[in-house]
């Protein structure tokens, strides 16, 4: 049976601060189904601008929020009781920056929204499609898919494949911002050997460097 489609109501607050914010960013369980409806304080806007691409959501506001409580609808059509999604905000000048928004409490539809800090974690998610990768041509498997979630910094990730000797043997292939895939071939074009090999993601920027690290089965 099909779920109705609902308004789904995000509230929160900002930190006073004077960098703010003035763009939303949605991972949703589904895509939306309707027209997204904003508050900034007490007052009713229109977005500026909202883009839908599957199931992410960009929202430009008309103006920068830098203290106000925001409130957000969102027409979704849930597939399940409980949902999980991921939320950002950012800037229309720097869009690469982007601050995760934080639950006050678990499973909390009120949500905080921290300044767009300048310390912390650069790297804040590194999630791979499996351990194991079979590039044998026969479709399962074949492609080891990644997505990497880089805040506050625009500096370019780099994402490589090593051997347990510590050297490079091939490189990932960047499909958009988040999103990275290896099909098992090395530098060359040619299928690695079968083994265990390091995946590496690592960002560098004038004042840190951050990395992660998976390991990685390639099989057949």
């Amino acid at each position: 049976e099909s779920r109705p489609v609902v308004p789904f109501r995000l509230g929160g607050r900002t930190r006073p601060t004077e960098r703010g914010f003035n763009r939303l960013v949605f991972d949703l369980p589904n895509p939306l189904e309707g027209e997204v409806q904003l508050r900034i304080g007490d007052r009713r806007v229109e977005p500026l601008q909202v883009e839908s691409s599957g199931d992410s959501v960009v929202i430009d506001l008309p103006e920068q929020v830098r203290g106000d409580s925001i409130e957000v609808n969102l027409p979704l059509r849930l597939l399940a009781d409980a949902a999980a999604f991921d939320a950002w905000v950012s800037s229309t000048t720097q869009p690469d920056i982007r601050q995760g928004i934080q639950p006050e409490d678990i499973g909390a539809l009120t949500v905080f929204v921290p300044e767009i800090a300048q310390e912390g974690h650069l790297i804040r998610a590194l999630e791979v499609s499996s351990a194991m990768i079979t590039p044998n041509g026969d479709g399962i498997n074949d492609r080891l898919r990644l997505r990497l979630l880089v805040v506050k910094t625009t500096a370019q990730p780099k994402v490589a494949i090593y051997d347990l000797s510590g050297a490079l043997v091939a490189s990932t292939e960047q499909v958009d911002q988040t999103h990275y895939v290896w099909d098992g071939r090395d530098e060359s074009g040619l299928l690695l050997p079968p083994g265990i090999y390091i995946l590496d993601a690592k960002v560098e920027t004038d004042t840190a460097t951050e990395r992660r690290q998976r390991i990685i089965h390639v099989v057949y």
